[in-house]
């Protein structure tokens, strides 16, 4: 009995040594079996990155080729992707190393990994991570901003926080999908996130899809909604002005429309007064503003 027991862990001291030790200390690991060979390649990512170590030529030669390792199993192995997502991704030790091996998958791969990513977006969990992900998920900007303005719009029961989100990453690449920010500010979202449109359109580089006359029409629409709070009419109005190279005398009417309309705030009126000064260098009658009105403003 005891001889038997002695070849069992003779056995599978034999077994380690083959399948563990030899793989991790050789390079003989790069003929195993994909399965096997993805996780060696982990393991020395892994340690690798442990001691945060200057990586020089060779060093990132090396891991170089465990990235490719990596990548190439999950991208002949998609449906094992969740679990590159949940794992590594999403776990703040190994995020490091997986952010590296992410860019490199094949564009199948990327995609389905960018929605795995995406719905991750539901537990509030990728934040810190937005600029990755849209630099993943909007390589083909026209095609994957279309799929993420669908997710947005299904995205039943979201908090303002995750439309946020969402709405950052879309505006992180330049996008001439007008039907979808259009149908935000025209729709029945809060006006934190129409303001927070607003902005995400401001930083777009190329708004020459946003210059035409349907979308100033809906700038229009709700600048003149009576709902809306002064504070979104005022982000409107500003943003009115990316429209002065495309359509001047059309800017200035509705700024004479606002400055001329009592119905107004004040504080609106004297905004609109400075910038139709600034346009057409002449001078404006700026209604009298309590200075705890403006206060209040500047606060909000």
């Amino acid at each position: 009995m005891k001889k038997i027991i002695f070849l069992f862990l003779l056995f599978t001291a034999f077994l380690f040594v083959v399948l563990f030790y030899i793989p991790l200390t050789t390079k003989l690991w790069k003929f195993y079996p994909s399965s096997i060979k993805v996780a060696v390649a982990w393991h020395k990512l892994e340690n690798d990155f442990v001691d945060n170590k200057v990586c020089h030529e060779d060093c990132q030669a090396n891991r170089r080729e465990l990235y490719n390792v990596i990548a190439q199993f999950y991208d002949n192995h998609p449906a094992f992707l969740n679990n590159f997502v949940t794992k590594y991704y999403a776990n703040e030790a190994r995020h490091a190393v997986a952010s590296q091996i992410l860019p490199i998958f094949n564009s199948t791969s990327q995609e389905l990994a960018c929605q795995e990513l995406l719905t991750y977006l539901k537990a509030d969990s990728f934040y810190k991570y937005n600029a990755e992900i849209a630099k993943l998920c909007l390589n083909n900007s026209q095609k994957n901003n279309q799929w993420l303005s669908a997710f947005y719009l299904s995205f039943d029961g979201a908090s303002e926080k995750q439309k946020e989100q969402l709405l950052q990453i879309i505006g992180l690449v330049d996008t001439n999908n007008i039907e979808f920010f259009a149908s935000i500010l025209s729709g029945d979202e809060s006006e934190n996130i129409k303001r927070k449109t607003l902005m995400v359109l401001s930083n777009i580089s190329d708004k020459e899809d946003f210059l035409s006359l349907y979308f100033f029409d809906i700038l229009k629409k709700e600048l003149f909604n009576e709902t809306n709070s002064l504070v979104l009419q005022d982000n409107i109005l500003d943003f009115m002005s990316e429209y002065l190279n495309f359509n001047r005398e059309l800017v200035v009417k509705t700024y004479e429309d606002v400055y001329n309309n009592s119905k107004f705030n004040d504080i609106l009126r004297y905004n609109a007064a400075m910038k139709l000064k600034n346009i057409t260098g002449n001078d404006y009658i700026l209604p009298a503003i309590d200075v705890s009105n403006w206060d209040n403003y500047l606060k909000s």
